[in-house]
């Protein structure tokens, strides 16, 4: 898959500033690279089913953790598998998606 990704703004938790919460939000910053390769994985071994689950969790998760904008990236995805979408735009979906996720910093900016 060929990258033609724009540079995203750096995208911080709007938790950072909790020290409850700080924590969690680093280690779901420290686990986007995997999360981030599951979907690659998925996109490149064409598991649609795998895909729209991972990205599913993502959206789900980056709501929990406080990274909303990263929410409706995951959730195109999603809906892009569950429609049956040309495979080209799925893969332009994933490609954005996978730009916010490069994005995402634990800590305030």
């Amino acid at each position: 898959m060929q990258s033609v990704v724009q540079s995203q703004p750096l995208l911080y938790s709007v938790f950072a500033e909790d020290p409850d919460l700080n924590a969690i939000v680093e280690q779901f910053v420290e686990e986007m690279p995997a999360r981030a390769a599951s979907i690659l994985n998925s996109l490149q071994s064409e598991d649609w089913e795998g895909l729209r689950r991972a990205t599913r969790q993502m959206r789900g998760a980056a709501d929990s953790f406080g990274f909303a904008p990263l929410g409706p990236y995951a959730g195109e995805v999603e809906e892009a598998v569950a429609e049956s979408r040309p495979e080209e735009d799925i893969r332009a979906a994933v490609e954005q998606l996978l730009a916010m996720c490069h994005s995402v910093r634990p800590g305030t900016p």
